[in-house]
């Protein structure tokens, strides 16, 4: 799991969670509003929280080799546009 000390660190414009067990993002996600950059792939994750909708500096997810389905992936690529979401090797 991440600690949720993670979540207090505002300022953080890059998070790179690849290669590890985790399996679920908190909603406090919210709170990296300066967030520009989230990596989740390797992860047996199977969604990504609505809240990184809200992420108005986001502008890359890398989500290859989760648990995401394709229909996931989809509904995050219509709903940020201007996200570049890697989902493929």
């Amino acid at each position: 799991s991440i600690p949720n000390e993670v979540y207090s660190l505002s300022t953080i414009t890059y998070l790179n969670l690849g290669h590890n067990k985790i399996d679920k993002l908190s909603s406090d996600i919210i709170k990296l509003e300066n967030l520009n950059y989230l990596g989740v792939f390797y992860n047996p994750l199977k969604s990504i929280p609505s809240e990184v909708m809200s992420l108005k500096k986001l502008s890359f997810i890398s989500c290859w080799k989760t648990n995401i389905s394709q229909k996931e992936i989809d509904k995050i690529k219509f709903r940020l546009p201007n996200v570049v979401v890697h989902d493929t090797e």
